[in-house]
């Protein structure tokens, strides 16, 4: 696999104790391809159609996966499931 930046080298970035609970990773995918979270988790690019992206996860059964909007109902609700 070639990585390549465009800048020629890779960023240096730096954080805080604090930012390094969390990260946000920007990836780049097309049809078919996967992004693997941790050892047992993956996401594949089952369909691309204008603006609208569809994914496919593969995660364990004790892994809740939400999208975003159904979370926060949860959060706000958690006896609404």
């Amino acid at each position: 696999m070639d990585i390549r930046f465009r800048s020629g080298k890779p960023p240096v970035v730096k954080f805080s104790d604090k930012e390094r609970a969390s990260i946000v990773v920007v990836l780049d995918r097309k049809r078919n391809q996967e992004i693997v979270i941790g050892h047992n988790i993956r996401v594949t690019v089952v369909q691309i159609r204008g603006n609208n992206v569809r994914l496919g996860i593969e995660a364990p059964k004790e892994i809740p996966v939400h999208r975003a909007e159904v979370e926060q109902k949860i959060q706000l609700d958690p006896f609404s499931q």
